[in-house]
């Protein structure tokens, strides 16, 4: 887990706590009740995420037993054994755009040119040149020889991979010139990728209006894997410069028919083999 994800973590947890039980000391048995009493509350991702920082705060609070309970906690609203009331409060995953438009991209990037949005517009175009997650934006390192390593955001022992790509020199040319303006101030503080996304969601609300649901960072990444899929990229190609260890996972990208454009990005062999092995070793365990 990097720092930026930790204090994150500890964030959130804090945030709970002091909202449920305002500051009042609690314990292992306090934190689960209010974790299963508040799940109808919150989509059952953003509950897991909540899960794994109250269990960080009690690693580093010494409570090492209490994180092990916690982090073992089923959610009440989306386990096998929930009554048919309690499941139906479950909250339906946010919808999203899976797709951009050519016309609305430009229209959004001659949009935030108007508006001197420059951290706005280079994560954008990070999105739509690597499709790497938000957060991993700030990771981003050039290597140099068209080589730029991006550092998963969600490393863990099967999930997430850094990933190496290989771009052509003028792709690589501009990821140099986007990356300096995710930087807000001139002691080259990386500007917050939370704040970025929450005023691209009003850019686009303000360009579309009408619109029930709108274009995201997340819409470009999608966007890529199309894009990959039609360009002729095996499966595990698509899932390793999407950052995926498992296979299975690129099928939740859209299809070749959503392809807007032809993608020239390779990874470096080695990572294409660690997901082979991660692949094989999946299908052995089922």
């Amino acid at each position: 887990m990097n720092e930026k994800t930790r204090l994150e973590y500890l964030s959130l947890a804090k945030c709970f706590l002091d909202t449920r039980f305002g500051g009042c000391p609690v314990n292992q048995r306090t934190i689960i009740d209010a974790l299963k009493y508040c799940a109808p509350e919150y989509r059952p991702a953003y509950w897991r995420r909540l899960r794994r920082a109250l269990a960080l705060q009690q690693i580093e609070a010494g409570y090492e037993r209490s994180a092990k309970k916690i982090a073992g906690t089923v959610n009440p609203v989306t386990a096998q054994s929930a009554s048919v009331d309690l499941a139906a409060k479950k909250k339906p995953k946010q919808k999203r755009v899976k797709s951009v438009d050519r016309k609305d991209h430009k229209k959004l990037m001659a949009h935030l040119k108007d508006v001197e949005d420059g951290p706005c517009s280079a994560a954008v175009m990070l999105a739509f040149w690597l499709g790497c997650r938000p957060v991993e934006m700030s990771s981003i390192k050039l290597l140099g020889d068209n080589y730029v390593l991006i550092p998963s955001a969600k490393k863990t022992e099967d999930r997430g991979l850094d990933r190496t790509l290989v771009l052509n020199s003028s792709v690589y040319t501009m990821i140099e010139k986007l990356l300096p303006l995710l930087v807000h101030d001139d002691e080259g503080v990386t500007s917050d990728m939370n704040r970025i996304q929450r005023r691209l969601q009003r850019h686009v609300k303000r360009l579309w209006p009408a619109r029930n649901h709108h274009i995201s960072l997340y819409s470009y990444r999608h966007q890529l894997g199309s894009d990959l899929k039609a360009s002729g990229k095996t499966s595990v190609e698509v899932a390793t410069i999407m950052g995926h260890q498992n296979v299975n996972s690129v099928d939740v990208y859209g299809n070749r028919k959503s392809a807007s454009r032809q993608v020239n990005i390779e990874v470096t062999s080695g990572i294409v083999g660690d997901v082979l092995i991660f692949e094989k070793r999946r299908r052995h365990l089922k």
